[in-house]
C-alpha cells in the first residue's frame, strides 16, 4: 500500500469509528512495536541528534522508535482490546525521487472470517480486529501487522531525495514530513481500516468481502462495495470522487460535528470555463475559513527548458503582475512547501 501524507487524517478519523463501534466496552489496547531492523539501521541507527519537538531521543534510531511508540500509545488509548496487538516495524530503502516518495506501507499479518463473535458471516477481518472480537489471539504464530517506512528519507533533504522526516511530536514539522501522523495512518491500515478487494484484485486474502467493504457506499450505484456483483464496479467506485461515502453508524452520527464547509473554486470568466470546481486546501501554512477573489495570473519563474517556467520552483519573475491577484502554477518537481 503506497501512501502519502496528504489526506491521511480524513481517512483514519472516518474509519476509526468502525473498530470502536464493533468493539464494545473493554480496557485500552496494548500495541507493541517489534523492532525488525538490523544493527546500525532504522530504529538502530546510532547517528547522534539533539532532542526535538518533545522527542527525547539522542540518536536517529531512538527518535524513530519514540515516534512509533508514541503513535502506538495514541491508538492504544482509543481502541479497546483485551488482546495485545504486535506490530513488526522497520525502515528500509524505498522509492524517493525529486518528484515524490513512498513514505510507508502496511500489511496485516493475516485475515480471518467466521470466527467466534464475528458480527458478519463470510466476511474477512484483519488480524488485530478479529482477535479483539474473538477475545483471543486467533493466529499467535504471526504478529498482527507489518510496517515498513522509507529509510531513504533522512532528517535533512538531499539532491536525489528532497524530503526529510520530522521526528518531533509537537506538530512543528516546517518543510519536512512529520513522521507521527504518517505512522498513525499506517497503523490504522493495519488495524483494519483498508480495502482488501480493489478493482477485482484480491490484496492478500482469499476471495470474499472485507469488513471495510460493508461500509463503503457508492451514491451513484446505490450499493455498498460488498454488494457490487461485478469486479469492475468496485474499480469504478474507487475513482468516483466525492460520490463514495462511509455510512457506518458512529461516523454518520458524528459527521455533523466533524465536517466543516467544503472549499470550492468559482471561476466567473471567461464563460467557456466558468463554474464551480472541486479544490483542496494545503496541509501547510495558515489554515481556517477564508474567501479570496481576484484575477488569475500565470506564475513565471524564468526557468528554461527542459525545466518548466510555470511551476514556481524558482523565485518568480512576474511578481508585480501577480501582486493583488491569484497565482496559477503547474505542479512541478519541487516539494509543495517550496
Amino acid at each position: 500500500m503506497r501512501t502519502n501524507h496528504r489526506g491521511a487524517w480524513r481517512h483514519t478519523i472516518a474509519a476509526s469509528a468502525l473498530l470502536l463501534a464493533l468493539a464494545g466496552g473493554s480496557h485500552a489496547a496494548t500495541i507493541t512495536i517489534v523492532n525488525q531492523d538490523g544493527a546500525d539501521e532504522g530504529f538502530n541507527d546510532p547517528t547522534p541528534v539533539a532532542p526535538v519537538g518533545g522527542n527525547p531521543g539522542t540518536t536517529i534510531g531512538a527518535q524513530r522508535l519514540y515516534v512509533f511508540n508514541h503513535a502506538a500509545g495514541i491508538w492504544g488509548a482509543i481502541l479497546p482490546s483485551n488482546v495485545e496487538i504486535k506490530v513488526n516495524a522497520k525502515f528500509d530503502p524505498q522509492e524517493c525521487t525529486t518528484s515524490g516518495a513512498v513514505l510507508g506501507s502496511t500489511s496485516a499479518g493475516s485475515s480471518h472470517r467466521n470466527f467466534a463473535n464475528a458480527p458478519f458471516p463470510n466476511t474477512w477481518y484483519q488480524q488485530s480486529l478479529a482477535n479483539r472480537l474473538a477475545e483471543f489471539d486467533i493466529n499467535p504464530t504471526v504478529n498482527d501487522m507489518n510496517i515498513t517506512f522509507n529509510a531513504n528519507i533522512g532528517d535533512t533533504p538531499t539532491p536525489t531525495c528532497p524530503f526529510c522526516w520530522y521526528y518531533g511530536v509537537d506538530g512543528n514539522e516546517g518543510a519536512c514530513v512529520e513522521l507521527l501522523p504518517v505512522v498513525l495512518h499506517e497503523l490504522g491500515h493495519g488495524l483494519g481500516f483498508a480495502t482488501i478487494t480493489l478493482a477485482g484484485v484480491q490484496m492478500g486474502t482469499p476471495p470474499g468481502p472485507h469488513i471495510y467493504d460493508r461500509f463503503l457506499y457508492d451514491l451513484d450505484q446505490d450499493m455498498h462495495w460488498h454488494e457490487m456483483p461485478a469486479d469492475g464496479q468496485r474499480g469504478a467506485s474507487a475513482v468516483n470522487c466525492q460520490r463514495v461515502v462511509w455510512d457506518g453508524e458512529c461516523v454518520t452520527h458524528a459527521a455533523p460535528g466533524r465536517l466543516g464547509p467544503k472549499p470550492v473554486l468559482r471561476v466567473n470568466s471567461p464563460g467557456a470555463i466558468a463554474g464551480d470546481f472541486e479544490v483542496g486546501l494545503p496541509t501547510f501554512g495558515p489554515q481556517g475559513d477564508f474567501n479570496v477573489t481576484g484575477n488569475l495570473v500565470l506564475a513565471m519563474d524564468g526557468s528554461l527548458p527542459p525545466n518548466s517556467p510555470t511551476n514556481a520552483c524558482e523565485p518568480l519573475t512576474n511578481g508585480a503582475a501577480i501582486a493583488g491577484n491569484i497565482a496559477l502554477l503547474d505542479r512541478g518537481t519541487c516539494p509543495f512547501v517550496v
